[in-house]
């Protein structure tokens, strides 16, 4: 005949034993989940990336415009997509990471549109890059057009011009501390919107830098004005003598 304070004991034992086990198993109090990037079904999904910034700076923000769409015929599972830059349509080279992007779960034939803002890394390198978006080893898709990437941006803004209306514009200081200007405007005379990138702050040896511009009229056609300034910086020429041109005359600056 069994003991009944051993089976007692047994009992409470084996009762503590279970609790401590799953206490165990217990997420921390403020510990954060961590999300893995999963490929469910990712054969059935295809993404697309439709835009991107055309230009952006060091330290500011990169805008990715992406679809992910299930073309099977079973629904997938919720994933991450990871974004990268990528100075060729490769990932064998070089990669610089700018993080993530989560996916919903899809039924066939849905589709999940995002458009991701990334923060581009200060101690990258400038010049021009694609934006890669991964799923996993086979899901890998580039960005038609390539990214502008500058030193710092120094100015952005829009204004309205006559005959173009909105006319829009970023600018930037590169490696060799001139000035890019990137505008845009719609024009009515061939119907598209069209781009332009203009670089100021050519300069002599002389103590006091000399910048110059030679710029044609709103019409583009004759008209030309030349304007001369002794100032200690690009980014001054620009904010005191080029900008408020510019934005007088508008395209074609």
């Amino acid at each position: 005949m069994l003991d009944k304070r051993k089976v007692m004991l047994s009992l409470v034992t084996l009762v503590f034993a279970v609790i401590l086990c799953g206490a165990g198993s217990a997420a921390t109090p403020g510990q954060a989940t961590v999300h893995k990037t999963i490929s469910t079904n990712t054969q059935n999904v295809g993404i697309v990336i439709h835009s991107t910034s055309a230009t952006t700076a060091k330290g500011q923000l990169i805008y990715v415009n992406s679809t992910a769409k299930n073309m099977g015929k079973t629904s997938s599972g919720s994933f991450y997509a990871k974004y990268y830059l990528v100075s060729k349509k490769t990932l064998k080279n070089s990669k610089i990471f700018l993080g993530t992007q989560y996916y919903n779960a899809m039924h066939p034939g849905n589709y999940d549109n995002v458009i991701s803002s990334f923060a581009v890394p200060k101690s990258m390198g400038t010049g021009y890059y694609y934006v890669a978006a991964v799923v996993d080893k086979k899901h890998v898709i580039f960005a038609d057009d390539r990214t502008a990437v500058y030193s710092k941006q120094i100015d952005s803004g829009v204004v309205t011009v006559k005959t173009y209306g909105q006319y829009k514009w970023h600018t930037y200081l590169m490696p060799n501390k001139n000035v890019m200007i990137c505008s845009q405007f719609y024009n009515p005379r061939i119907g598209h919107l069209m781009k332009q990138t203009t670089e100021i702050g050519y300069y002599t040896k002389q103590k006091n830098v000399l910048f110059w511009s030679i710029t044609p009229t709103l019409s583009g056609s004759g008209g030309y004005w030349t304007c001369y300034g002794s100032i200690s910086s690009p980014e001054n020429y620009y904010k005191y003598l080029f900008k408020p041109v510019m934005i007088k005359e508008g395209p074609n600056h």
